[in-house]
C-alpha cells in the first residue's frame, strides 16, 4: 500500500484501493477456488460481480502495471543529473567499470536508443552506491 500511496501522489492520481475490510478478506477466504479461478479467467466471480454496473471492456481488458516513468525521466527532468554520474571520469572512481563502454551506452540511450535503459538505470545506482559506501576515487 505503501508503495501505490508513493506512486498515486507522485502523479497527482487519486487512488483508492478496494477490498481491505477484513470481513470482506475472511469471507473471499472461504469462497472455492474455482470460482476465484475459471477457465483461466482469474477474479472469476468478482467480475461477474461488477460487470453489470462497470463500462463495457473493463472487465475483460488486459491487467495495467502503474509504475514510474524513471526511464522517461533520465531523458528530461534528470538529464543534466544522469549525464553528471555517467561521466567517464566519475566512471573510473571504481575501478570496475570500463568508462569508455558505459559512455558509450548512455549516449546511445540519451540519443533515443531505449533497450539500453535498464542498462544506464544499473550502471547508475551501482555507481551512486559506490560513491556513497567507498568514495569517489580509487
Amino acid at each position: 500500500m505503501a508503495f501505490v500511496d508513493f506512486l498515486s501522489m507522485a502523479h497527482s492520481v487519486e487512488v483508492r484501493s478496494p477490498f481491505l475490510d477484513y470481513r470482506l478478506v475472511e469471507f473471499c477466504n472461504g469462497i472455492p477456488g474455482d470460482f476465484k479461478i475459471k477457465n483461466g479467467v482469474v477474479k472469476h466471480v468478482l467480475k461477474l460481480a461488477v460487470k453489470s454496473i462497470l463500462p463495457e471492456g473493463i472487465v475483460d481488458r488486459p491487467k495495467e502495471g502503474f509504475v514510474l516513468p524513471i526511464f522517461d525521466w533520465m531523458t528530461a527532468r534528470l538529464e543534466r543529473y544522469c549525464e553528471a554520474v555517467m561521466d567517464a571520469g566519475r566512471l573510473a572512481g571504481s575501478g570496475f567499470l570500463n568508462e569508455q563502454r558505459i559512455r558509450s551506452i548512455w549516449l546511445k540511450y540519451r540519443d533515443g536508443d531505449r533497450s539500453q535503459a535498464g542498462k544506464v538505470w544499473n550502471v547508475m545506482m551501482f555507481q551512486l552506491w559506490w560513491e556513497k559506501y567507498f568514495g569517489k576515487s580509487k
